[in-house]
């Protein structure tokens, strides 16, 4: 009998100059990879010793993203819920405690559609992990995209310059906070669909383009610049 994962097609885009192509998916669709999702994160945070953040509550995840290598193995995962029907809605409320502040924040961007991506793990030492770095910082505003979203949100510490050079933007009205234990200082960052930041390269717009093309299965027409 077929295993889980082969009874139903996912869709999924390339990482350029690697063999490793990202598989989008859902747990309900392809409960394998999600298996597998569950476990890089695992690893990483029991590396790190914050086993506690893994913990997936209530929410449902609409989509998970798996980076898989030429010969199948998953080497990258994160994933999103959403969009939200309110702060509540979402983990990183959670993280600050229902401060109210951190919720107006958050609830502001709840009418025009918002996605929260959080889970963010990778495998050390493989070939192609430069070039699947520089593809998986992307993944929360392709994750809007797909679900119909302006705005894309999420938490990090260390990793935050990453999804920054993705167009993210740190909301300075939040503080940082000690999250999961004190040896960090996590952030909440927003993507905005509608006006990227004008850091933000052609190149890397056209590489979100891109993606979300090859997931819709349509032509991209000419590049766009950031505004």
């Amino acid at each position: 009998m077929p295993g889980a994962d082969t009874l139903v097609r996912y869709r999924s885009y390339a990482v350029p100059g690697t063999g490793i192509r990202v598989a989008v998916t859902t747990p309900e669709s392809h409960p394998a990879l999600w298996s597998t999702h569950l476990d890089g994160l695992g690893r990483l945070y029991a590396e790190h010793g914050v086993e506690a953040a893994t913990r997936v509550d209530d929410r449902p995840t609409s989509l998970v993203f798996t980076a898989l290598d030429a010969d199948g193995r998953a080497v990258a995962g994160i994933r999103s819920h959403g969009p939200v029907a309110a702060a509540e809605d979402t983990q990183a409320l959670e993280v600050w405690e229902g401060d109210p502040a951190v919720r107006a924040v958050i609830q502001g961007w709840v009418p025009d559609g918002l996605v929260e991506t959080q889970g963010f793990w990778m495998e050390r030492g493989f070939p192609g992990r430069r070039e699947l770095m520089a593809t998986m910082k992307r993944t929360p505003v392709v994750a809007a995209a797909v679900l119909g979203a302006r705005w894309a949100m999420g938490t990090a510490a260390h990793t935050m310059r990453l999804f920054v050079a993705a167009g993210a933007v740190v909301v300075d009205d939040v503080p940082a906070i000690a999250y999961p234990d004190p040896r960090y200082r996590t952030f909440l960052a927003h993507w905005d669909r509608w006006h990227w930041t004008p850091d933000v390269s052609d190149d890397e717009i056209r590489a979100v383009d891109d993606a979300v093309a090859e997931l819709v299965e349509v032509a991209v027409p000419t590049p766009r610049s950031a505004s």
